[in-house]
């Protein structure tokens, strides 16, 4: 904010090589802080997009009981068409983008791997299944205990370097029940 009034007083005052020094500082300062702004921003509003209504995962409140009982894999046309719905790895590849790429990546910016690396397979489980209670700016885990699992196991292995696999290899689906 200084470097942005000092560039402003500058050229107000016809200090033209003053402005020109700062003029790069202050982009850069102001690109930074903005940047900054929204990265705090999007973690403050976690876990809702829609504070009561849908979590940051595109799940409405009302649809998560439904997807704990009768499952995400399920009750998603979109993958029983774009994905391999006989492949584990797919399915838990899907299950990863539905619920939790909506703040994490794999690689990137708040990579999975890293949150999970050292953790067993059990505790890796009990996570997910208790993500909401454990860390209240998390949704709920939506989906059976089958496809907890399921994701748990692929998480596992990839922080272990046991699959190479990346969510990019599927197609990114409109969300879910999208289609119901």
């Amino acid at each position: 904010i200084l470097l942005v009034a000092a560039v402003t007083a500058a050229g107000l005052a016809g200090r033209r090589r003053a402005a020109r020094v700062l003029v790069i500082p202050a982009l850069i300062a102001a690109s930074a802080l903005t940047a900054e702004y929204e990265r705090v921003r999007e973690f403050i509003r976690g876990p809702y997009v829609m504070p009561g209504y849908m979590y940051s995962n595109q799940v409405l409140l009302a649809e998560e009981p439904y997807f704990r009982d009768k499952g995400l894999l399920a009750s998603s046309p979109w993958f029983r068409v774009a994905g391999r719905p006989d492949d584990k790895t797919q399915e838990a590849v899907y299950i990863f983008k539905q619920n939790c790429s909506s703040c994490h990546t794999m690689g990137g910016l708040n990579d999975i791997a890293d949150r999970v690396r050292g953790r067993s397979l059990d505790g890796i489980d009990v996570i997910i299944g208790r993500l909401h209670e454990m860390v209240p700016f998390m949704p709920p885990f939506s989906g059976t205990g089958e496809e907890r699992h399921a994701l748990a196991s692929f998480l596992f292995d990839m922080s272990t370097g046991k699959t190479a696999v990346r969510p990019h290899s599927l197609p990114f689906p409109p969300g879910p029940g999208a289609e119901r």
